[in-house]
């Protein structure tokens, strides 16, 4: 970014005052000041900027155009084209390329000491110049110049800054090869932190892991896993196992990238049919999963103890992480015993009744020429007496019942007349 032929400057400089590739040029020199380490500094951040970019900051229709560029304009934000580059490393930007000499870096060993530890703090604050104690004579009146000033007038340098002789060849090639060494290793250094902080890794597959292990093995590969975890109930995952992650395993992603993790808070309780169970298997087992167990006693024909009912249908996906609110009932059968009855219609009461293992005679009470004190109440074909009483333990000698009943309404006793 300095060795450039005079004649492909003819166009910006009438004279052989100033030399160099102005995409790269500083702005001191480019006002007519002397090049020095300085100018050198500021040209190794605008190529420090290319590499990270892929272009120069600044472009123009004309060479005198992108001159004025490097005097007036601020770098672009390095940062905001690319939000993954460190702020530390656009720091380094800012700082080699700063308008004013005196806050640029005094040497270039001071830039590369910002070059080999930027990564370690990446986070810093954007660094900002004020401009206010700028060595630059601000009290006079501004002058207006057109772009051409810049350029078309000789410089003029002092007697005392004339070199008293010329720089021996060997020396000038010396000096050359150490600067080209100097930017071949700079150029290394950037290569070098550009892949580091794109370096790209690959989301293990942690599923069906458990928790922890599947951190480590996060962790291990270069990955931040997220504090918050998110939990689900899930059909194919035992507690603990991790169901997801977010990014999906075998993505690729940036190193440190930040690993959301799915675990599951246990499988559904599927519900079982405990028809058939005896009451002390079907309450163990439910009360295992956290159920309330609720038993109802009814006779039956079943072995005592045996469940003839549940309140659940079989087959019912509960959550584990509401089982312990749920209550089922349990209906168990009893020694058979007399129910009662009344009040049902006689074709229900019968089958109920038949049920137990009893036999069961209807008899109807309605009597044309028989009369009654009162039908208050009184439903046709509904039972109104049962031969055995309600709980008593059904056997051999006491299995016959009869069941008493009306087909029609009867007529209602008439009061005897009143003799006056």
């Amino acid at each position: 970014f300095g060795i450039a032929s005079i004649q492909s400057l003819s166009q910006v400089t009438q004279t052989d005052t100033i030399m160099g590739s102005l995409h790269y040029l500083a702005p001191e020199v480019a006002r007519g000041e002397r090049a020095s380490v300085s100018s050198d500094i500021y040209a190794l951040g605008i190529m420090f900027y290319e590499l990270l970019r892929g272009e120069v900051p600044f472009n123009g229709e004309s060479a005198v155009n992108i001159a004025l560029k490097h005097m007036r304009d601020e770098i672009p934000s390095i940062h905001e084209y690319n939000p993954t580059i460190p702020q530390s490393i656009e720091n380094i930007i800012i700082k080699a390329t700063v308008k004013n000499v005196s806050d640029r870096y005094a040497t270039a060993d001071e830039m590369l000491a910002d070059v080999l530890d930027c990564l370690n703090h990446p986070d810093d604050e954007k660094l900002v110049f004020d401009y206010k104690h700028s060595d630059e004579d601000t009290s006079s009146t501004t002058k207006i110049a057109s772009d051409t000033d810049f350029f078309t007038s000789k410089s003029k340098i002092k007697n005392d800054e004339v070199p008293k002789k010329k720089m021996s060849k060997k020396k000038r090639n010396i000096i050359i090869g150490c600067s080209i060494g100097g930017v071949v290793i700079i150029g290394a250094i950037i290569a070098a932190i550009l892949l580091f902080s794109n370096k790209k890794v690959t989301v293990p597959d942690v599923t069906g892991v458990d928790q922890s292990t599947a951190i480590t093995k996060l962790e291990s590969a270069g990955l931040v896993v997220d504090e918050n975890i998110t939990y689900e109930v899930s059909d194919d995952y035992d507690e603990g196992q991790v169901v997801s992650t977010n990014p999906e395993a075998n993505t690729s992603v940036k190193k440190k990238s930040i690993i959301v993790l799915t675990v599951s808070s246990g499988k559904n309780i599927v519900l079982n049919d405990y028809k058939g169970y005896s009451y002390e298997d079907a309450y163990s087992s439910l009360t295992q999963y956290g159920f309330k167990v609720k038993k109802v006693e009814e006779s039956s024909t079943e072995s005592e103890g045996t469940v003839i009912s549940q309140s659940m249908a079989a087959g019912t996906k509960i959550s584990p992480d509401t089982a312990s609110s749920r209550t089922i009932t349990l209906t168990v059968a009893t020694t058979p015993k007399v129910i009662s009855v009344i009040g049902l219609n006689i074709t229900d009461a019968k089958s109920k009744l038949e049920a137990l293992g009893m036999t069961v005679e209807l008899v109807d009470k309605y009597d044309a020429n028989a009369t009654v004190d009162s039908v208050a109440g009184l439903k046709t074909n509904v039972v109104t007496s049962q031969s055995v009483d309600p709980n008593t333990v059904i056997t051999d000698s006491n299995k016959n019942i009869t069941l008493e009943y009306y087909s029609q309404i009867p007529a209602v006793t008439q009061p005897a007349a009143v003799v006056q």
